[in-house]
């Protein structure tokens, strides 16, 4: 079992690009991972890299389901990490908002020196999806 990333040790931001679409087209999303400063997080890179996890339904095709990030070659690093992926909106998609759903999970650690875990984020990316142009 994956922790949730409750204090957080990473941030999340968020974008749908754009973030209101016509049904039958497609936007991009983009997420950053940051360290939080804040704890003095940092990644650990000698466990295996971040794995991002798009859940949709399958009437909405996205460019890659799952994606992952590389480790650096140093053992701890800052650096903020980024996810992108296209997702195509069904031409009979319900008009109205809707929310693309995912999870990442990685290997962070707290402070310096600090305890070195695997936690879980849960990643919400909002869309507003507009009928057909006839």
């Amino acid at each position: 079992r994956i922790h949730r990333d409750e204090k957080p040790l990473i941030e999340v931001e968020t974008a749908m690009v754009p973030n209101v679409v016509t049904a039958g087209a497609s936007a991009r999303g983009h997420v950053i991972f940051r360290p939080n400063e804040t704890v003095r997080a940092h990644w650990n890179n000698e466990a295996a890299g971040l794995v991002f996890w798009l859940d949709t339904p399958e009437e909405w095709p996205v460019s890659q389901r799952e994606l992952t990030v590389a480790n650096p070659p140093e053992a701890v690093s800052l650096e903020p990490r980024d996810v992108e992926f296209e997702i195509s909106v069904p031409e009979d998609a319900t008009p109205g908002a809707k929310t693309i759903s995912g999870y990442a999970i990685y290997y962070v650690c707290e402070d310096v020196g600090g305890t070195c875990l695997y936690r879980r984020h849960d990643i919400e990316l909002p869309l507003e999806v507009r009928p057909a142009e006839n």
